[in-house]
């Protein structure tokens, strides 16, 4: 039914158009005027085909590069850029008088940009800015040019540009966009309180921008990068208030969450968190709400029920992310509650489970502790051993190779730690574990009685 509703339309149209021609008009002309009408109708693919027809039987029309411009356009507005890209490049060439010209240069950069192709576009639209300097497309040069540039990764030359637009066009269509971008760039280079700064701008600048919403609860988050909380739970329950069905919802109320919990209010803390789940707020962080309240109850050195809030989100959400993490940080309240012996079948639990894991690597070191606490030094050296072998580059890897020597010289056998710890000065020199590693070996020295070797 709606395509029939959509022919119809198309015949009316055409009828419409062919009706009110002058009369004395070339076929030719109204051909033209034809499919002018319909692309100024908003019928790009009907326009492109009646261009494409056209240019096909009038390939000598004066009205050929207008022709030629409309049918770049139909494909630009259709989103075919590839195709749009090869009849902008033959306007430029072949029709240079053409009084479209600043917009084709700037609708080729355009689709060049939207193909993807974000150093042509920045080449086409440079070009352009430096040919039309006073035209009034120019704030359109130079948005697309500053997004070209953020593209490819060249910030200080995006940020220019955003600028050099707001400057020129402060009430122009993209000021509020390029304000936006500013401020968004500034928040990923960690450059949090000028950030802060520029969202508030926008909102000040520009209140009825479509980026609004965005900029308030993104001037939240910032804020709390910042670590202006205060500031940060201001902007965030005002976005909150203002704007409840933003999808930024649920991630603003874990941040209050979060704030609260850096500020030690812990029981608000975990109201919070639990009223996220309860609600359903952030679905794809619910893992997070109940790995926050367990942190916040080790916080408060309530282990038993920081327990039971890892052992839930483990139960429910076992194919989480923060899994291994929540297993780990089980076996770490048994180890503070001192029992052993459930902590150590956690951290065997996780290095099976989750094997490949770069947490395996701190779950070998406790259990290592383990062990090294219980005096089962041969058990100890097995777990540090691993972690030596399986995780050369892991920060704990030379505490790991000193520990070995360790359990020797703790186990009295002393040949073994003198060579142990020689390891571990020759493996690691700038690790942090070398100049303890120097004073046993010293030690072990002085016990084997060779002084001698201390003064080489």
């Amino acid at each position: 039914m709606g395509k029939i509703k959509y022919f119809i339309g198309v015949i009316f149209i055409l009828l419409s158009v062919a009706a009110f021609a002058q009369q004395n008009q070339s076929p030719e002309k109204q051909a033209f005027r034809t499919a002018e009408g319909i692309y100024k109708d908003g019928l790009y693919k009907l326009a492109a085909d009646q261009f494409t027809a056209f240019l096909a039987k009038y390939p000598r029309s004066e009205m050929k590069a207008r022709a030629t411009f409309y049918l770049a356009e139909s494909y630009f507005q259709l989103k075919k850029y590839k195709t749009a890209i090869p009849l902008y490049e033959k306007l430029l060439q072949t029709h240079t008088a053409v009084k479209y010209k600043p917009l084709i240069q700037l609708r080729y950069g355009e689709a060049y940009f939207h193909q993807g192709s974000f150093h042509k576009a920045k080449q086409i639209l440079s070009k352009f800015i430096s040919d039309y300097s006073d035209g009034d497309k120019l704030q359109d040069g130079y948005y697309w040019l500053a997004e070209s540039e953020y593209r490819l990764g060249q910030t200080t030359e995006a940020l220019r540009h955003y600028q050099e637009l707001l400057n020129l066009f402060p009430d122009g269509k993209f000021a509020d966009y390029a304000q936006y971008s500013i401020a968004y760039i500034q928040e990923n280079e960690k450059q949090f309180t000028a950030a802060v700064q520029t969202y508030r701008q926008l909102l000040s600048r520009y209140p009825k921008s479509a980026l609004a919403s965005t900029a308030l609860y993104r001037a939240g988050f910032a804020a709390k990068k910042a670590r202006q909380n205060e500031l940060a739970q201001k902007l965030i329950k005002a976005a909150v208030e203002k704007y409840p069905d933003h999808k930024y919802r649920g991630q603003a109320e874990f941040q209050l969450a979060d704030i609260y919990f850096q500020e030690k209010k812990f029981q608000r803390a975990i109201d919070q968190y639990q009223r996220i789940i309860s609600q359903k707020l952030a679905p794809d962080l619910i893992d997070d709400c109940y790995y926050g309240i367990g942190w916040v109850y080790m916080a408060q050195e309530k282990f038993v029920e920081a327990i039971a809030r890892f052992d839930k989100m483990l139960r429910q959400l076992p194919g989480s992310e923060l899994a291994p993490s929540a297993m780990f940080q089980k076996g770490r309240c048994y180890e503070k509650l001192n029992q052993n012996q459930q902590a150590r079948q956690i951290f065997l639990q996780l290095t099976k489970k989750f094997a490949g894991h770069e947490i395996v690597a701190t779950a070998l070191y406790e259990l290592g502790k383990i062990e090294f606490t219980d005096k089962k030094f041969p058990a100890a050296r097995q777990y540090f051993r691993q972690i030596v072998k399986k995780f050369p580059g892991d920060d704990l890897t030379p505490q790991a190779s000193f520990m070995i020597g360790e359990s020797f010289r703790a186990e009295g056998k002393f040949p073994e730690a003198e060579k142990s710890f020689l390891e571990t000065i020759d493996s690691y020199p700038a690790g942090k574990t070398r100049p303890l590693a120097l004073q046993k070996l010293g030690w072990v020295l002085l016990k084997q009685k060779k002084l001698w070797t201390l003064l080489i």
